[in-house]
């Protein structure tokens, strides 16, 4: 059989403030024409299907469209991550199962045909009398595992990574998926770093299996050769720290290979730089990914910064001169703010609250001269 792997999407996530649901379904389906050409027996997302708890309803239905458009050609499993509701991705088991979509979190899951068979602790499902055994734990919360206080957290993940590790037959393919946070596999470019080290587990208490997939780390890596277990990365880039380029896994049980497939269809996240305003724009209009810019340059004008933050492609401004000041419009500035920027250029600090008022008042007193003049 062919597994093809993935995880990580994080379905109606921004970039700063840039909506990136549009380009989220163009990469789906490309995914949808790889499946096409592919051909896999099963596809498996390892956890993180939408960024938040209560996903938008558009990531919702682009995650259902794309799940029941895959259930058509082959077998579609999802498991919940840390940042999924598991409760609320599962719920609709009844109705997914029915579709060739097993979803994992924590409704209570049944399956029971001739060539698929499934509960809460994964799934075996035969074909051309192949047999695939998986056991699946969805991102396991200390709510979820039970976890008292004084409890160990990684001694109840290994017990409950060895109580689904029953399911597991001598003469059968068998794999192990979960979104996990394994040592080795700190890395800059996804949200592990929020977890802290207590949810940090040793590699050590994965299972004894033919192949394991897990999410939760964004960059695509091998977390334990001995174990064969893997990391896919994430859909798409979602920070300027993350330069890897995505990719799909495809297992093949028949002689235990992996085989990467690097997706199409998504923006890269680049770091470019400019002296001038003029080169700035010009660096922004000629950028086909989403760019963060570190000026260098002379002080912008407001005006200017503002021209920059509204151009499609500019997510964030950085200015890496920290003596470059934005400088504002004159004409924009009140009289009491001239003042207080004058007496700071003469004197190389902060005018004084009492002087400010005096300055204010008497710019107040010439001003209603100025009126009753006119």
């Amino acid at each position: 059989m062919k597994i093809l792997c993935s995880s990580d999407w994080h379905l109606g996530k921004k970039l700063e403030n840039k909506q990136r649901i549009d380009e989220q379904k163009e990469v789906l389906q490309w995914i949808l024409e790889v499946v096409d050409v592919e051909k896999p027996d099963v596809f498996i997302v390892a956890g993180d299907i939408y960024d938040t708890a209560v996903p938008t309803a558009q990531a919702e239905e682009l995650f259902y469209d794309f799940a029941s458009k895959v259930g058509e050609k082959t077998l579609f499993v999802a498991i919940a991550g840390n940042h999924d509701d598991a409760l609320r991705l599962s719920v609709a088991s009844p109705l997914a199962k029915r579709h060739n979509i097993l979803l994992f979190g924590e409704s209570y899951m049944s399956v029971d045909t001739e060539n698929l068979s499934a509960d809460n602790s994964g799934f075996t499902y035969v074909k051309d009398g192949e047999k695939l055994c998986v056991a699946v734990l969805p991102y396991p919360s200390e709510r979820a595992l039970g976890v008292m206080y004084g409890e160990n957290y990684e001694d109840k993940v290994a017990k409950k990574i060895q109580e689904l590790s029953e399911r597991y037959e001598e003469n059968a393919t068998n794999v192990f998926v979960s979104h996990l946070f394994m040592s080795g596999s700190e890395d800059k470019t996804s949200d592990e770093r929020e977890l802290g080290s207590a949810k940090l587990l040793s590699k050590e208490i994965l299972p004894d299996c033919d192949f394991v997939l897990l999410g939760h780390v964004h960059k695509p890596m091998v977390v334990s050769h001995k174990k064969n277990a893997h990391y896919s990365g994430s859909l798409m880039p979602y920070s300027f720290d993350d330069v890897t380029d995505k990719r799909l896994m495809m297992f093949d049980t028949k002689d235990k290979s992996l085989k990467d497939i690097l997706i199409s269809g998504y923006k890269k996240c680049v770091r470019k730089e400019a002296d001038t305003y003029e080169q700035a724009i010009q660096v922004l209009d000629e950028a086909n990914e989403w760019v963060e810019l570190h000026y260098t340059g002379e002080p912008l004008t407001m005006t200017q910064v503002a021209s920059l933050r509204r151009h499609s492609a500019c997510v964030k401004i950085v200015v890496e001169n920290k003596a470059v000041i934005v400088k504002k419009d004159r004409k924009a500035l009140s009289g009491r703010e001239l003042f207080m920027e004058f007496y700071k250029k003469q004197k190389s600090t902060e005018a004084p609250e009492r002087l400010v008022n005096v300055f204010a008042d008497y710019l107040a007193k010439a001003e209603e001269g100025e009126n009753e003049a006119d």
